[in-house]
């Protein structure tokens, strides 16, 4: 109950009318005529009006909102119920007489009192306003205001009626939700997942994710229901589970669905969804996220190992060949090839004897089941694709047209086909190439995986093995057939033959070769020690250097021993052989044959020995010309020199002769000058005899001088600079004029071979003694020559210089190249003796081939 203390009275119909005060309700009772007496009349109002305050006091005192009268003048609260007690912390003696501002929030004052300027001026009867208060304790209430004026529009009030509600628990539920709310589209704002509202599947609201997934605007998208964006193939499906969700089903929460962006591209969404009451009623928040690349990626994984199964499957297939017909093999690895990597057409490719075109032996289109052929591809027209199959593993082209590769394959061979996409891998054998095995793919363009690559790579394996079987087997039969000859070769021959298993160290002998040493087949064992034991002991070292050399350096093995006959007696053979080798390189077998050549034997031994008295008897006659020569100079210089010295002596007195008196006639004097010419000419001619038959400096001096006096000679007449190199012995080791006298010429002739030939500008002759054999070594950098051809071709007199040596029974070796230089190396023996064929001469001097070259000079 209001307080009496605040002077307002709430009894009698006067006060409530002043406060309640309803015109037409005035004017309804008022307009009624009253036919009780008046003095009842009062006195029955007075006792319902008491009653009526009672009642009414009891009723704002219990009231659940704050009533209060506010004095318009002062803004003064002048009368108030125990709620607004309650609602402001005041107690009712202070609350009384208290302006209303004193108690509002400052910040809340300059509102409150525009809606009171309002109210007063009549503008409007209530006014309803929600503004903040404080508490003596200093915390905040924040109520609802409601001011109500008493009097008629127009009329100024002086107090006005206010209803006060604590609103500050939803004031603080709303500003909890307020706050909720921000951070909800803060994260929302923020997140990289779509968030959206549906309600009765239209959308109310989605974040920048969600509007950059789906590519429409979010204009657009309210406008829209859930079901448009949804892929039209899976809609029935995500409605069917969407559904089956939100009746509460036995169903994931979380979906994986396809949608249809607004450019028309699929996207992938992890999907889930929960219900919230939106205005009373319930809608669905959901989230998702782009799952897109993580489902080609799936898809991809899920592709390659189905790829990788049916590419075992095909390996399997290939491994299962029987490998019996070749034709019949191709074409199964060409069918499970196309099978397997899922090509239209896979051909093989074989080139042709001469390497100029590749020739297709078959071609299989798996469409059809068909093998057909194409027309070859020369190499001259298309060299890139050639050269790119001699250099890689393989050519991969997606877009066969365009690759750098392929291309030039576009109109003579692509387009007429169809083929878009190319996968060739060359097929080699021993490192050689010999043909390709073509993939080509007819349609949409497509890659080539690296296991798609490995079987194909495996497939041409296949190829090769079915290659190498068929060859197998002709060389099989050949080899039977060729057996079936040896057989019949074998026992009608006149050689043996033998055969050596080194593994298992037996030997095949043929009856021949039992014969042929005078043997029954059954008198010799197959094994190797029947060779070995009857093996003369003299030719066994070399018998076994030979077999090690054919061995290890596989130099050809043709050899000549003597072996030991049944009788006892030795007969010469010739072994002629051929070994194999396994994978590592070492011997396994080896087989030949063994021809009786002791007659052969004996008459080159005979030959060989006429041969030796003739080089004797020739050596002698040479010995015998040089001595010739030597006398025939000597008698030359000696008698006609003599001679014709005095006879030019006696031409010069006659010239001269004379008195005091008398002068010789002019005619004597021009017979005494010819013949004085004639005998200079003469001296000149004997001169040149002497030299021809042997040089004086080579009588006097011996050979190194005469060597010297001729290098100065040709040094002058040429070019040509000479060094000379020799032993300081080397005079008395010779010991022979005609030795000296054939090495003075062999010099002469290499020196005048070099200054008209060799266009050189140095040489060098070298002169030395090796056990028992002088060596000439003569050397130049001139522009060299092929041995072979001026041997064949008889030039630069070499025929006459081996002959010439080989009657002194030396030898004659040349080295040279063209631009290379020359050198050539005379071996002769010193002592006669050493004719005999067992000597050898020394080896080459070490500084053959490494020095006197035309660029050194």
């Amino acid at each position: 109950m209001f307080p009496r203390t605040s002077g307002v009275k709430w009894a009698g119909s006067v006060t409530l009318r002043s406060v309640f005060y309803d015109p037409v309700r005035e004017r309804a009772v008022t307009s009624q005529p009253k036919k009780e007496d008046p003095t009842s009349h009062h006195a029955a109002a007075v006792v319902v009006s008491a009653r009526s305050e009672q009642l009414f006091n009891s009723l704002l005192e219990q009231s659940a909102v704050g009533v209060a009268l506010i004095e318009t003048a002062t803004g003064r609260i002048v009368a108030a119920n125990r709620r607004c007690e309650d609602i402001t912390g005041l107690p009712q003696a202070d609350l009384i007489a208290t302006p209303l501002r004193a108690i509002i929030h400052p910040q809340d004052v300059p509102t409150i009192l525009h809606q009171i300027e309002t109210l007063k001026a009549g503008r409007t009867p209530t006014v309803s306003l929600e503004h903040r208060c404080f508490k003596p304790d200093g915390s905040i209430v924040w109520v609802s205001l409601w001011l109500s004026s008493p009097c008629d529009m127009g009329q100024s009030p002086t107090v006005y009626l206010a209803i006060i509600e604590d609103i500050t628990e939803r004031k603080q539920i709303e500003e909890a939700l307020r706050a909720s709310e921000l951070r909800f589209r803060a994260l929302s704002e923020a997140t990289t997942t779509a968030i959206f509202v549906y309600q009765h599947n239209k959308f109310l609201y989605a974040n920048p994710a969600a509007l950059a997934i789906s590519r429409f605007t979010l204009e657009e998208l309210l406008t829209m229901s859930l079901w448009q964006i949804i892929h039209p193939e899976f809609r029935d499906w995500a409605r069917a589970r969407l559904t089956a969700i939100e009746r509460g089903d036995q169903d994931p929460s979380r979906l994986e669905l396809p949608i249809l962006r607004k450019d028309g591209e699929t996207r992938w969404l992890d999907f889930s969804a929960a219900t919230i009451l939106i205005d009373g009623r319930p809608a669905r928040i959901g989230s998702a996220y782009d799952i897109t690349e993580r489902r080609l990626a799936e898809a991809r994984e899920r592709a390659r190992l189905e790829l990788v199964i049916r590419l075992q499957e095909g390996q399997l297939k290939l491994a299962r060949l029987a490998h019996g017909d070749l034709t019949q093999d191709l074409r199964t690895i060409m069918r499970i090839t196309a099978e397997t990597i899922g090509v239209e057409r896979v051909g093989l490719w074989l080139f042709n004897g001469d390497r100029s075109a590749l020739v297709c032996r078959e071609v299989y289109r798996r469409s059809l089941g068909t093998y057909e052929t194409e027309p070859a591809l020369e190499v001259s027209r298309y060299p890139t694709y050639f050269k790119a199959l001699q250099r890689l593993l393989s050519v991969e082209a997606t877009s066969a047209s365009y690759d750098d590769v392929t291309k030039e394959l576009a109109e003579s061979y692509l387009h007429p086909v169809g083929i878009t996409s190319m996968l060739d891998v060359p097929i080699r054998r021993a490192g050689r190439l010999i043909g390709v095995l073509c993939c080509e793919h007819v349609g949409e363009q497509r890659g080539w995986s690296a296991e798609e690559t490995a079987f194909v790579a495996a497939a041409v394996d296949h190829v090769v093995l079915s290659f190498a079987v068929e060859e197998r087997r002709n060389a099989m039969e050949a080899l039977r057939a060729s057996e079936a000859r040896f057989a019949l070769a074998a026992q009608g021959a006149n050689d043996g033959l033998w055969d050596w298993n080194m593994e298992t160290d037996e030997a095949y002998l043929s009856p021949r070769w039992k014969q042929l040493l005078g043997f029954e087949d059954g008198e010799l064992s197959n094994r190797v020690e029947s060779l070995l034991d009857r093996l003369h002991p003299d030719d066994q070292p070399r018998a076994k250097d030979v077999l090690h050399v054919h061995l290890e350096r596989r130099v050809p093995y043709d050899l000549e021993f003597r072996l030991r006959c049944k009788d006892g007696s030795y007969r010469w053979f010739r072994s002629r052989g051929q070994a194999q080798w396994d994978e590592d390189g070492r011997p396994c077998r080896m087989a030949g044959s063994i021809t009786d050549i002791t007659d052969r034997r004996q008459a080159f031994d005979a030959l060989s020995d006429a041969y030796r008295s003739l080089q004797s008897m020739s050596r002698e006659v040479q010995v015998a010309q040089e001595r010739e020569r030597t006398r025939l100079s000597r008698e030359l210089h000696d008698e006609f020199g003599q001679s014709l010295g005095a006879l030019q002596f006696d031409l010069n007195r006659l010239a001269d002769s004379g008195s005091e008196n008398s002068t010789p006639s002019e005619s004597v004097r021009r017979l005494a000058t010819s013949a004085m010419a004639t005998v200079e000419r003469l001296f000149a001619s004997l001169r040149e005899m002497i030299e021809g038959l042997r040089p004086a400096v080579l009588e006097e001096l011996g050979l190194v001088a005469a060597i010297e006096s001729m290098a100065v000679k040709l040094g002058q007449q040429s070019k040509l600079s000479c060094r000379i190199l020799a032993d300081p012995e080397i005079r008395a080791s010779l010991g022979s004029v005609e030795l000296e006298g054939a090495l003075y010429r062999i010099i002469q002739e290499l020196l005048m071979n070099i200054v008209r030939h060799a266009e050189a500008q140095s040489a060098t002759v070298a002169l030395r003694c090796v056990g028992g054999w002088v060596q000439l070594t003569v050397q130049d950098n001139g522009r060299g020559f092929q041995v072979d051809k001026a041997l064949r071709k008889g030039r630069h007199g070499f025929q006459g210089i081996r002959e010439r040596a080989e009657l002194l029974g030396g030898t004659v070796q040349i080295q040279s190249a063209p631009s290379k230089g020359s050198c050539v190396t005379v071996s002769i023996p010193i002592d006669p003796k050493n004719l005999d064929n067992s000597r050898t001469p020394p080896p080459l001097p070490a500084q053959i081939g490494t020095k006197g070259r035309r660029d050194e000079a």
